[in-house]
């Protein structure tokens, strides 16, 4: 365990500062993605009126989600970072594409549209009374003494709101969320 640390250490402390944060933010800004996609799944997957082949289709993200997120995890770089994101556009796609089966708005080049506006983790929004999108646990946290902070990520070296993030990925020439590509 011991010489596992030191080798991350290591090549970490070969990382010029400059990359370490664009690998900071490249990971963090995945990582939201990924939960906004894994939070999709979890109300299309409640769904008793998804038909069989949408399912199917639901059913292969899951898995495609485990990949990317089993992948982010060993990515040593920003780029390997950002060449995840085409697949990750790919599965919103194909859960666009399942809910619509249902009747369910859920774009792919909108990936934190119909989630909690604290934090797309929490998982589908409903409305607030002053209007905003939020999760049943943050509705209720409201006029209580918990805070509900923003989730944040990083970009640019600096923490901000997770929806202020680009969508496009550096590493290519048109953002793989502006619908090019798209089935």
């Amino acid at each position: 365990m011991f010489g596992g640390m030191v080798s991350v250490a290591w090549g970490n402390r070969r990382l010029t500062r400059p990359n370490r944060l664009a690998m900071v933010d490249a990971r963090t800004q995945l990582q939201v993605l990924l939960d906004a996609l894994r939070a999709r799944t979890a109300v299309l997957t409640r769904r008793d009126d998804l038909p069989s082949a949408a399912r199917r289709e639901v059913d292969a993200v899951v898995m495609e989600h485990v990949f990317i997120d089993a992948t982010l995890a060993r990515a040593a770089t920003a780029d390997e970072v950002d060449r995840l994101r085409p697949q990750l556009h790919a599965c919103l796609v194909t859960l666009e594409h399942a809910a619509e089966s249902v009747g369910l708005n859920l774009p792919a080049t909108q990936p934190f549209a119909g989630l909690c506006s604290i934090d797309p983790q929490h998982g589908a929004a409903t409305s607030s009374p002053d209007g905003d999108g939020l999760c049943r646990a943050c509705i209720a946290a409201i006029g209580t003494e918990v805070e509900l902070p923003v989730r944040m990520v990083a970009k640019d070296g600096r923490a901000v709101p997770f929806d202020e993030i680009d969508l496009s990925s550096p590493s290519h020439d048109h953002s793989p969320f502006d619908g090019e590509g798209d089935r």
